[in-house]
């Protein structure tokens, strides 16, 4: 792992915003209702047919095999999406068997079973899978909740087939449908990877997606209120100049530090700098700040 040094009085430590060619990924928290196509930022489209057409789920799981995906469903040729949620791949088709418990994850209760059926409501709502999820329809209690937020396909045919589609939020009995099309969309996780550089007295954290940046440091060197506290950058506009914007943070000292500072005249502060981006894995390195100072004269 890298090692990076840097001398002087106070030490800094700034966080980067995402530059301007990256682009902010649509990432909603549980299912949405009416979405024009052109929200889905950072999505690309890996499969789709209409909801009468029968498939081998290999057809849908093959193409889209990034870590997230995203199901949809609308009326064919719409440039709107009557419903959609997101999710981690594995917690989209996680397998919850053909019974009434979904497995939630980012705001959405999920179920997918091969052979019996797949699609998600809100989370917390009663699901009932009558095959598929007839809560909150004519043709099971019509009185359940969120139905504009429900999304269902059958799975069956005993060979993991996908075939006809129940239903697109409140819209049902789509199973022989020319007029509804369903989507899968996958995403590739937000990059954590990032570069650490010294300029002046600053030490520049160059992310590649909008997240957050915690500085700590192993030995208590740092002050709590600084060593523990996250910052976070949301996407701005490039300067004029073409530079992402910086914000740089002090590392304050605890006060045992600074009285080895003044004896000695310097101080190593080894800090952990990790960068999480939104909706990605947490990514750490080690940072070695040496710190100098003016010795205290006896």
């Amino acid at each position: 792992m890298k090692r990076i040094s840097i001398a002087c009085v106070l030490a800094f430590v700034a966080l980067i915003a995402v530059p301007a060619a990256a682009s902010a990924l649509y990432y909603p928290f549980g299912p949405q209702a009416f979405v024009d196509k052109s929200k889905l930022e950072g999505w690309q489209l890996c499969f789709s047919d209409q909801y009468f057409e029968i498939h081998s789920l290999d057809l849908v799981f093959t193409p889209c095999n990034q870590d997230l995906m995203m199901l949809a469903g609308g009326p064919t040729g719409s440039p709107t999406l009557t419903v959609l949620a997101a999710a981690p791949r594995a917690d989209v088709t996680f397998d919850t068997g053909t019974g009434n418990t979904p497995h939630n994850a980012n705001g959405t209760g999920w179920y997918f079973n091969p052979n019996w059926s797949w699609g998600f409501a809100k989370q917390g709502d009663v699901i009932e899978r009558d095959e598929c999820d007839v809560e909150a329809s004519s043709d099971g209690n019509p009185n359940g909740a969120n139905p504009d937020l429900r999304l269902c396909w059958h799975t069956l045919g005993g060979d993991s087939q996908l075939s006809g589609g129940y239903r697109a939020g409140a819209t049902t009995g789509l199973n022989d449908s020319t007029d509804y099309t369903r989507y899968v969309y996958q995403a590739p996780r937000p990059s954590n990877t990032f570069t650490v550089t010294i300029k002046k007295l600053k030490v520049l954290v160059g992310v590649e997606a909008q997240g957050d940046v915690s500085v700590v440091d192993d030995k208590t060197v740092l002050a709590a209120t600084a060593s523990k506290k996250k910052s976070r950058l949301l996407l701005k506009p490039s300067s004029a100049s073409g530079n992402p914007p910086t914000i740089a943070a002090p590392l304050l000292l605890t006060k045992t530090a600074k009285r080895k500072l003044r004896q000695n005249g310097k101080l190593t502060v080894k800090a952990r700098i990790t960068f999480t981006p939104l909706h990605g894995l947490a990514n750490t390195r080690t940072a070695k700040l040496k710190i100098k100072g003016k010795r205290k004269k006896k």
